[in-house]
C-alpha cells in the first residue's frame, strides 16, 4: 500500500508540474512534447503537433529537435520540454539551454554563440521560414576569414519539402549570425563568404537580446 501511495503521489506531482509548465490557455495535450537528451545535445520528440514535421532531423524513424528549434518552440508556447521525465518551465529551459555548461562543448564563447543562433532562428521562424544546417562550404578559408559564424540554410515555409532540401534543393538564402555589439568582419571577408555560398544569396543577422537585424551581402563588393 505504501508503494502504491508513493507512486500515486509521484504521478500527482508530475501532473501538477506539467500544469505549471504549460502556457496559460493551452492544454498540455495540445502541445508537442519532447525529452531533452544531454548526451545527444538534442530533444527527442515524444508527441508532434502542428508543423513540427518541417523541423529537426530523423534517425531510424525518430524525430529529434536541435537546440535552436527547442528554445524557439518553448518560447512561443507550442512545445512542452521534459528533462528526466519532468516538465520544464520556460525559464528553466532557457537556463538549461542557454547557460554555460562547464565540461561540455557549450561553455564560455560557445554558449554565447549559441544564444546568437537561437535569436536568429527565432526571428526567421516567426517570419515564416524554415532554418536548417547548410551543406558544407567548398571554401573553408572564406568561412574562417568571416569569423566562423553560425550559418543557416533558410527556406520559405510555404511549400517547403524536407525531402527536397535533404536532396540538395537550393535554399532561399543563407544567413550568417553575428553579435550586434561586436565589430563585423571586414567587407572583403563578407564578400568572399557570399561568393562561397553562391548561388544562394547571403544575409547577415546582427542579433542581441532575442532580436535580430538582417542585411544582404553582395558578393562583388569590396
Amino acid at each position: 500500500r505504501m508503494q502504491n501511495a508513493s507512486a500515486s503521489l509521484s504521478q500527482q506531482r508530475l501532473e501538477w508540474l506539467t500544469r505549471l509548465s504549460t502556457p496559460r490557455g493551452r492544454s498540455a495535450k495540445a502541445l508537442s512534447t519532447a525529452e531533452w537528451d544531454a548526451a545527444e545535445g538534442l530533444a527527442r520528440v515524444l508527441r508532434g503537433k502542428g508543423n513540427l514535421s518541417a523541423l529537426g532531423l530523423f534517425r531510424s524513424g525518430q524525430q529529434w529537435l536541435r537546440v535552436e528549434e527547442v528554445m524557439c518552440l518553448v518560447d512561443e508556447g507550442s512545445l512542452l520540454l521534459l528533462r528526466d521525465g519532468q516538465p520544464l518551465s520556460v525559464h528553466a529551459a532557457r537556463v538549461m539551454l542557454l547557460g554555460p555548461q562547464p565540461g561540455t562543448a557549450f561553455e564560455g564563447a560557445a554558449a554565447a554563440k549559441r544564444e546568437l543562433s537561437i535569436s536568429t532562428f527565432a526571428a526567421l521562424h516567426r517570419s515564416g521560414y524554415v532554418c536548417r544546417p547548410p551543406a558544407p562550404l567548398a571554401d573553408d578559408d572564406a568561412y574562417r576569414r568571416a569569423g566562423s559564424p553560425t550559418l543557416f540554410a533558410v527556406y520559405e515555409r510555404r511549400g517547403f519539402s524536407r525531402r527536397a532540401a535533404e536532396a540538395g534543393a537550393p535554399p532561399t538564402f543563407l544567413v550568417a549570425c553575428f553579435h550586434a555589439s561586436e565589430p563585423m568582419p571586414p567587407t572583403d571577408a563578407l564578400s568572399a563568404l557570399a561568393r562561397a555560398v553562391a548561388p544562394a544569396a547571403l544575409r547577415c543577422a546582427c542579433a542581441q537580446q532575442g532580436e535580430a537585424l538582417f542585411f544582404d551581402v553582395v558578393s562583388g563588393c569590396g
